[in-house]
C-alpha cells in the first residue's frame, strides 16, 4: 500500500515538474520574442515613443480596472455592514416586543387577585392588557417578517451576477477611459432597498413598541391596585413608583424616539446632538 502511494506521488510530482518546465519554456519564448522586438525598434526613437505610449495606455487601463475592483469590494463590504446592522436592529426590537408581551400576558395567570369580579377597575385592566399585547406582539411579528426578508434579500446585493454585470460595465468604461472621468457605480445597493421598502415599516414597528410602553405601565399600576387594594398604603406606593417610572420613560422617548422616527430628509427636526455639523 505504501509503495503504491509513493508511486502515485512520484508520478504526480513528475507530471507537475513537466508542466512547470513547459510553462517556463513558453514564458522564455515570449520573453525572447519581446526582447527581439525591443532590439528591432531600439534604433528608432519614434518606435520607442510609440512603445512607451502603448505601455502607458495599458498601465492606465489596468490601474483604472484595479480601482474599480477596489470600489466593488467597498460596495460589497458596505452592503454587508448595512445588512448586519438591520438584522441586529430588527432582532433586538423583536425580542423586546416579545418580552413585554409575555410580561403582560403573565398578568392573567401569575397574579392572584383579591378583587371581586364586578370591580370597576377590572375592565380597564383588561383593556390595558389587551392593548399592550396587541402593540408589542404586532411589533414583534412585523420585525420578525422584516428580519426574514432582510436575511433573504440582503445577499442578492453582493451576488456573483451583480459583480459580473458591474465589472462588464467597468470594462467598457476602461476601454474608453478619459483621465478625470468618474467610474460607474454599482446600480443596486441594500441601503436603497431599506430606504424604499423597510424604513417606513421599521418606524411603524418602533411606534407600536413605544405605544405599548404606557399601556404596560397601566397594566402594572392596575395590577398593583387589584392585588393590594386591601392595603391602601401599598397601592399608593405602587402607583407613585409606576408614575415615576412612566415619567422617566416619557423623557427617554422624547430624547431618543423622535430622532429615530424621523426620516433622512428631516434632519433639521432632530435634536442638535444628533446632527452632524461640518467644522
Amino acid at each position: 500500500m505504501a509503495q503504491a502511494i509513493e508511486t502515485l506521488l512520484s508520478g504526480w510530482e513528475a507530471s507537475a515538474s513537466r508542466t512547470f518546465r513547459a510553462e517556463q519554456r513558453d514564458w522564455r519564448a515570449v520573453d525572447v520574442a519581446w526582447r527581439s522586438v525591443l532590439r528591432h525598434h531600439a534604433s528608432s526613437k519614434a518606435a520607442q515613443r510609440e512603445l512607451f505610449r502603448q505601455w502607458r495606455a495599458y498601465s492606465i487601463e489596468q490601474q483604472a480596472l484595479a480601482n474599480c475592483r477596489a470600489l466593488w469590494s467597498r460596495h460589497v463590504d458596505k452592503n454587508r455592514r448595512d445588512v448586519d446592522e438591520a438584522v441586529e436592529m430588527l432582532k433586538c426590537l423583536a425580542q423586546l416586543g416579545a418580552l413585554m408581551a409575555g410580561f403582560a400576558v403573565s398578568a392573567f395567570y401569575d397574579f392572584q387577585y383579591t378583587a371581586s369580579a364586578d370591580d370597576p377597575v377590572m375592565p380597564f385592566f383588561g383593556i390595558a392588557t389587551a392593548l399592550t399585547v396587541g402593540f408589542e406582539l404586532n411589533s414583534c411579528v412585523l420585525c420578525t417578517l422584516m428580519l426574514s426578508s432582510v436575511v433573504k434579500i440582503g445577499k442578492r446585493y453582493a451576488s456573483e451576477e451583480e459583480e459580473a454585470e458591474y465589472l462588464w460595465r467597468v470594462r467598457d468604461w476602461a476601454a474608453a477611459h478619459v483621465p478625470g472621468s468618474v467610474p460607474p457605480a454599482p446600480r443596486r445597493a441594500f441601503a436603497r432597498h431599506w430606504e424604499a421598502r423597510c424604513e417606513g415599516r421599521w418606524r411603524l414597528a418602533l411606534s407600536l413598541f413605544l405605544s405599548g410602553i404606557p399601556t404596560f405601565f397601566a397594566v402594572m399600576g392596575l395590577a398593583g391596585y387589584l392585588k393590594f387594594q386591601s392595603s391602601p398604603a401599598t397601592v399608593v406606593i405602587t402607583a407613585v413608583l409606576m408614575a415615576a417610572a412612566f415619567v422617566f420613560t416619557v423623557g427617554l422617548n422624547a430624547d431618543w424616539a423622535k430622532a429615530l422616527l424621523v426620516g433622512r430628509g428631516a434632519t433639521e427636526q432632530m435634536p442638535e446632538e444628533w446632527q452632524v455639523v461640518d467644522q
